[in-house]
């Protein structure tokens, strides 16, 4: 598919407004977006997206000043904001919110690593800022190298696939074996770099090779091999990979490309406004949106009786048509809170939100 740079960077931003879209139906039960399996494919999208807009070139002191800000300081933030505020909560409805804060910064740090970032129930997505955090640690030399082969596209694959190999056959079958944490960290590690490493040797020839045949091939191939049970949702938290490697990067493979064929249509058809200021806001989306959720919780709590404080917030409240307030507040409070943390603590949007390149 030909697109002018403008119709790339508006695909680009469509895309990951699709796929925040449906990160945010997945942690709500009973979504029909959840029809998609967005457990498939939508956290690889973000890997792999990032690997598309990596700059192997900027240099050392730059990309780590980048790290230190845009990643490590931004999840020491958000969880303390999102903590603070499922305190807040707690206090007044009584819903579980996890143990999120010790008596101590050490302690706690401890309790977060021991916990694999699930301790704080509002803030299930550090996972993923602390695993992108750790590939990008590594990958300004993986990328440089692979972009000074004789054959980058061919080595990268290659070398992503080892990594790939590594996490789902090595690593997470031993976190199993001795339930030690840092096998988890490694495993996401290392199949979030293997879907980084395919963004960054197929960031050239991805937009060239959307076409209606391909699409077509890709969802009728996606079907029968989920109606087959060969592919189905993975779990990169906890390193669950049930298909197996193989299964697990044709399924993930297929979402990615679906989702770059329609954001590509969508860019040539025209400017959405909304949708790019969506896609543009990923971040503070996915640090942000359970927040959302539990406010709604409280208000079916007073309207409706809900349980909410025998319910953790994976497990909202539910009717025929709550998913949609849910996925709607789920989606756009998180924008306007980014806003208002970033007047109240007089902190640059650019960290608050992060940016689209790397």
């Amino acid at each position: 598919m030909e697109l002018t740079t403008e119709e790339k960077s508006r695909a680009i931003n469509y895309a990951k407004a699709i796929a925040i879209i449906l990160m945010v139906a997945s942690h709500y039960s009973g979504a029909p977006l959840n029809k998609l399996v967005p457990y498939m494919y939508h956290m690889p999208f973000f890997f792999f997206l990032g690997g598309m807009l990596f700059n192997h070139e900027k240099t050392l002191i730059n990309h780590y000043k980048k790290v230190l800000t845009k990643h490590f300081l931004y999840i020491i933030f958000a969880y303390i904001a999102t903590g603070i505020i499922a305190l807040l909560i707690n206090h007044f409805v009584n819903s579980p919110v996890g143990k999120i804060f010790e008596k101590s910064i050490s302690d706690t740090i401890i309790l977060t690593i021991k916990s694999g970032f699930s301790n704080n129930r509002y803030f299930l997505a550090s996972w993923f800022l602390f695993a992108y955090m750790i590939i990008m640690i590594f990958a300004p030399f993986v990328c440089r190298a692979i972009a000074r082969s004789p054959i980058p596209s061919a080595i990268g694959i290659c070398i992503a696939l080892a990594f790939g190999w590594i996490g789902v056959n090595e690593t997470a079958p031993m976190f199993y074996a001795t339930k030690n944490i840092a096998y988890n960290y490694a495993t996401q590690a290392f199949v979030g770099g293997m879907f980084f490493i395919f963004g960054f040797s197929l960031k050239n020839i991805i937009f060239s090779s959307l076409n209606n045949v391909i699409f077509s091939t890709i969802i009728i191939t996606t079907i029968i091999l989920y109606g087959e049970g060969l592919i189905f949702g993975i779990g990169m938290s906890w390193s669950l990979y049930k298909p197996g490697l193989m299964f697990s990067i044709c399924g993930s493979v297929f979402g990615i490309y679906a989702i770059f064929y329609i954001s590509s249509i969508l860019s040539k058809a025209s400017h959405f406004r909304i949708l790019e200021r969506v896609g543009i806001e990923s971040k503070s989306i996915m640090a942000y949106h359970l927040i959302a959720f539990s406010l709604l919780n409280i208000v079916a709590w007073k309207l409706y009786g809900f349980e909410i404080s025998k319910r953790d917030i994976l497990h909202s409240y539910y009717n025929a048509w709550s998913w949609i307030p849910y996925i709607i507040l789920g989606v756009f409070l998180p924008i306007v809170l980014s806003k208002v943390f970033c007047m109240a603590t007089k902190i640059p949007p650019s960290l608050l939100k992060g940016s689209s390149k790397n």
